[in-house]
């Protein structure tokens, strides 16, 4: 399989896995990542200074290590990010969404998750998001905000 039919893979929703048929060891980031920069004309995505900096950043130092993990933890935002808002906006014919083929509805698991993770459970009976009344969470807020000054006044002082 070359790289091109390996992206096709990807883009009809398969997950795939790529191990050394000798060693056993995982490649699949190496070549993911080869499938990007090779077939999708992603080169533009990543600015040199970025790639400066990650070639930088091998130097083993904890300065270098916590920028590598910050960068790493970034994307994977992203990408959790990314898979909420199609889950959220089903794109239709959309191809790439794991466990979905283009165009196809979302599974009761996609259904049901919220969009996101700070986002209120709907009422399960108008399929609304809980009512609040206005005057009392405005109440909770004011007193919370009033909390906040008087310990800020006495922190000043």
């Amino acid at each position: 399989i070359n790289l091109e039919q390996l992206a096709a893979l990807i883009r009809d929703g398969e997950v795939v896995e790529v191990v050394d048929a000798k060693t056993g060891e995982d490649l699949s980031r190496s070549v993911l990542l080869q499938v990007v920069l090779e077939t999708q004309g992603a080169i533009d995505i990543l600015p040199a200074s970025l790639l400066h900096r990650i070639i930088r950043a091998t130097v083993d130092t904890p300065h270098h290590r916590m920028a590598l993990k910050q960068m790493s933890m970034a994307l994977e935002l992203l990408e959790r990010q990314l898979t909420t808002m199609e889950k959220q906006f089903s794109f239709s014919g959309m191809a790439g969404t794991p466990g979905r083929s283009p165009g196809a509805a979302p599974s009761p698991e996609q259904e049901a998750s919220p969009a996101f993770a700070n986002e209120e459970e709907l009422d399960p009976e108008t399929n609304d998001a809980p009512r609040h009344e206005p005057d009392e969470e405005l109440d909770e807020l004011r007193q919370r905000l009033r909390k906040l000054e008087k310990r800020l006044k006495t922190t000043n002082k």
